[in-house]
């Protein structure tokens, strides 16, 4: 998509402004609810007929009009639309660590402490029920050939990602990693390079360049990919605010409706995602280690010929 566009999500019977270019008001269509895959009994309860059922009590959408299933969800699609599937990471040992702290002393930021952490034993064991789940879904067999698979270059993210979605080929990029405080926990590997920030380390090309495609790009518009080999936040000791992290989620939505895919799904993380959801007006939401949030996302560039004013 060529120029600036203002990303807009689909609520549930509410209307959002878009801040970019021009007050603009769309009108939501459907808000899809979240998946807890590592939760099988929740796994079970198909998230359509959920839909379904919300909009019978609250109505905005025609019940005739609500999909039946994900194919027709994915069907429905408007060319400015996309579904964008954003997965949580399953549990990490950084997660591990924050738990067992706050039962015992403060977990506090040290330098190079858990640096890019591994997946957790229970994370392998949640990241095995997502796979299963994505294996057998309703949701995951009908999103077809055209979807687009986007990455966080945190190691948690994509043993998740390459362990969960086996067939896909990933793209890793900069723009959907974790809100960034100082911590090491948040700190990524160099794409290329085995030296990092805290030592020696396996560069991300060759610990997952079998599985995941990792650019460098070559300009500011919609590629996806990286801006530098080194980890330009943990070695420029960059703190994130939470404005921050929302405007790098738009940014990275820039670059999502730059992509011809009408699905996209993402592994990343649950401040990176409740930022997105946050920007994009569709509220506050906590997404749990190896749950699956699907939203509809609409792009509306604002009608520039349109001087009255009105929103």
């Amino acid at each position: 998509m060529p120029g600036r566009a203002c990303v807009v999500v689909v609520v549930l019977g509410a209307c959002v402004v878009a801040a970019c270019g021009g007050a603009a008001l769309y009108r939501a269509d459907v808000n899809l609810f979240p998946v807890r895959p590592a939760w099988p009994q929740l796994a079970r309860r198909d998230p359509v007929t959920r839909l379904i059922a919300s909009h019978m009590n609250n109505d905005p959408w025609p019940v005739a009009r609500a999909p039946s299933s994900w194919s027709d969800v994915i069907a429905a699609l408007a060319p400015d639309q996309k579904l964008v599937l954003f997965v949580r990471h399953c549990q990490a040992e950084h997660n591990t660590a924050i738990e067992t702290a706050r039962r015992a002393v403060r977990w506090a930021p040290r330098p190079c402490h858990l640096y890019d952490p591994a997946l957790s034993g229970k994370g392998q064991k949640q990241v095995a029920l997502l796979r299963e789940y994505v294996r057998t879904s309703d949701l995951v067999r009908h999103l077809g050939q055209q979807v687009a698979y986007i990455v966080s270059p945190l190691q948690r993210s994509i043993q998740t990602a390459v362990t969960a979605f086996p067939r896909a080929r990933w793209v890793a990029a900069d723009d959907c990693r974790e809100h960034f405080t100082g911590n090491a926990c948040d700190a990524r590997r160099s794409v290329m390079s085995n030296r990092t920030g805290c030592g020696p380390m396996t560069s991300l090309r060759v610990q997952f360049g079998d599985r995941v495609g990792f650019t460098m790009r070559t300009s500011r518009s919609h590629e996806i990919g990286f801006a530098s080999d080194a980890d330009p936040m943990f070695d420029g000791a960059i703190v994130e605010s939470w404005d921050d992290v929302k405007v790098r989620a738009m940014r990275f939505l820039d670059r999502v409706f730059g992509l011809s895919a009408p699905v996209v799904v993402v592994v990343t993380h649950s401040h990176f995602i409740s930022a997105a959801l946050d920007a994009i007006g569709a509220g506050s939401h906590y997404v749990r280690n190896g749950e699956i949030f699907p939203v509809v996302v609409n792009a509306t560039r604002p009608d520039t010929n349109d001087d009255s004013g009105r929103a």
